[in-house]
């Protein structure tokens, strides 16, 4: 048979040899040296966190995917700095960004600082699309190319011929033509089922390339729908 016996216990501090050393002076600190030492202390990513979402009203889950990497927190504080759009340019750092850096990287995510994108690349395909130049899907097309080669969104928009279409009276035309190719959704819209404009959408769309500028259809099929 065999047996397993406990060979000793150990309950208390003196069990484990804790002994005074006689030889470490005390150490006094004043309030003004605690004070001076706070200043060169980091914001730590918990205070980040909170900060950005009281400040820049971000989400918790872009925050959360923000905050644990310091770079990353001032590639985005940049950006914004740059675009003014704080919610515009964390998603796109946290849905396009991270994502390209992941398929980049060989053993793991490719590191931010060896990326080819900065903030200034950022803050303005955020501002293209805020101010109505390229549409959202044209960004989206267009930001793969912005990090393999490092141009900047204007140089790419140029190359490509991809800058936005906002003739009204070329809109006007293609909204009229797509609704009277489409009868059927037209008085589906009419009658109160307001997603059936996005068919008509579809077809200014597609006939411009994407070019067409989303909020000038909009507003054009609404006018010609309820006239």
């Amino acid at each position: 048979q065999r047996y397993t016996t406990p060979m000793r216990t150990k309950e208390m501090a003196h069990d484990y040899r804790y002994l005074p050393d006689p030889d470490l002076m005390p150490v006094r600190i004043d309030d003004e040296w605690i004070e001076r030492l706070r200043g060169h202390i980091p914001e730590m990513p918990f205070d980040k966190q909170r900060r950005f979402l009281k400040e820049y009203g971000l989400p918790y889950t872009a925050t959360s995917a923000l905050c644990p990497d310091k770079s990353l927190c001032d590639f985005f504080e940049a950006t914004t700095q740059e675009c003014g759009q704080p919610q515009k340019a964390a998603n796109w750092i946290v849905n396009d960004l991270l994502r390209e850096l992941a398929e980049a990287g060989e053993n793991g995510s490719l590191p931010l600082e060896d990326s080819k994108v900065s903030p200034a690349h950022l803050a303005e395909l955020v501002s293209l699309v805020e101010e109505g130049s390229i549409s959202s899907n044209i960004a989206k097309e267009i930001f793969p190319t912005i990090f393999a080669t490092g141009k900047m969104p204007t140089t790419i928009i140029e190359e490509k011929g991809l800058k936005q279409t906002s003739d009204s009276s070329e809109i006007e035309a293609l909204c009229a033509q797509a609704i009277e190719n489409d009868p059927e959704c037209a008085e589906k819209f009419r009658s109160g089922k307001e997603g059936a404009i996005n068919a008509l959408k579809g077809f200014v769309m597609k006939a411009t390339r994407g070019q067409a500028n989303p909020k000038m259809v909009d507003e054009i099929l609404r006018k010609l729908l309820n006239s």
